[in-house]
């Protein structure tokens, strides 16, 4: 297992821009630091976008790779954008936090609920994260998975680690918990697939307290197996789906996640939901997908539905917006135009299942 130790220095900053720049029932935990939570920004939050135009600010947690016209100055920009993030936690970071980090890492939780009650009130989010419960539904949705802190967890496309930021330090005292991580040649260090290893690098890096015990499950994004065989109790991939249609890598995928679960372990779903009759490979391309298509490809690959849940639902989405999923928040990509519609729906509708690789 890979461990991290972040070093905080003019010098990361300038390799996170790729220029050479740099600006000047839970149990108890330690109290923390008052902080103002910045607005947040969903462009570094979670980036990734329709095929015809570069990820900016997209809600799902796997983001498109997809090399399109313009790429090179979004890659500057996202690049700039994580070394500003990357010095305002530097600041954030203080002694007292990393303090409240180590005593939450070494806590024995007894049940999902202690651990996610402690968890979820830390102030070692990130700004911005914890405002989004409630439309994400972390505690629903990781019980509905059947969730322990004992478990071995694979992460599938941990994005910029909203979910990792649970995770890691849910899992580190009794369980593990591991990321798949792209692996990137050095001919293609300005591509998409660098920036995201190097964000997750980041998100990891931040305390090795929390996150110094997560494992990097890597793989070609070109050509994805991560060599894993009969390793974990859990999968998850969330809101990440439709981005394997779009690269046409999906069987490979199911695959190689099918491969690194042990007999009985979970595989849990969550996906933005497009109507039933919807095309998978158009709707994916506005970040939804059919609901029973997707149960039929699992399905294909060997696994067992064992129960669907309705906890991501929002019906007021109708998927039919013009900028896809990144029209609603937290993207908004539309901008003013029907800001107070879009935000009146909320984030997407999603679908959550729960599978398990049989027996």
């Amino acid at each position: 297992m890979m461990k991290y130790s972040w070093l905080w220095s003019c010098s990361m900053v300038m390799a996170l821009m790729g220029q050479a720049a740099c600006g000047g029932e839970g149990a108890p935990t330690p109290a923390l630091p008052e902080s103002e939570a910045p607005e947040e920004r969903g462009d570094l939050a979670e980036a990734d976008g329709p095929s015809a135009e570069p990820a900016r600010d997209e809600p799902t947690d796997e983001p498109d790779d997809k090399e399109d016209d313009g790429a090179t100055d979004h890659l500057a920009e996202l690049r700039a954008e994580l070394a500003q993030q990357a010095e305002a936690e530097e600041e954030r970071w203080t002694d007292e936090l990393r303090d409240h980090a180590s005593a939450l890492a070494e806590a024995e939780f007894s049940s999902l609920s202690e651990g996610l009650n402690a968890v979820l009130a830390s102030e070692h989010r990130t700004p911005g994260n914890p405002a989004r419960d409630p439309e994400r539904r972390p505690t629903e949705t990781l019980a509905f998975f059947g969730l322990s802190p004992e478990m071995k967890v694979l992460e599938i496309g941990p994005g910029a680690g909203w979910y990792t930021e649970i995770l890691a330090p849910l899992l580190a005292p009794q369980g593990e918990l591991w990321v798949t991580a792209p692996d990137v040649p050095p001919s293609d260090e300005d591509s998409y697939p660098a920036f995201f290893r190097d964000r997750l690098d980041f998100v990891l890096g931040r305390s090795a307290e929390l996150f110094g015990g997560v494992g990097k499950a890597s793989y070609d994004p070109a050509d994805p197996d991560l060599g894993l065989s009969e390793e974990f109790d859990a999968a998850l991939l969330i809101r990440g789906m439709h981005n394997f249609v779009r690269r046409d890598q999906l069987d490979a995928w199911l695959s190689t996640v099918y491969d690194a679960l042990r007999p009985g372990a979970v595989f849990g779903v969550v996906q933005h939901r497009a109507p039933g009759d919807a095309d998978p490979e158009a709707s994916a391309e506005t970040g939804y997908l059919p609901e029973d298509w997707v149960v039929s490809q699992v399905e294909s690959a060997g696994f067992e539905l064992e129960e669907r849940s309705e906890i991501n639902a929002n019906p007021d989405d109708t998927a039919d917006h013009e900028a896809g999923v990144w029209t609603l928040p937290p993207s908004l990509r539309l901008g003013d135009q029907d800001r107070e519609k879009y935000e009146a729906i909320g984030e997407s509708d999603r679908m959550t299942l729960r599978f398990v690789k049989p027996e």
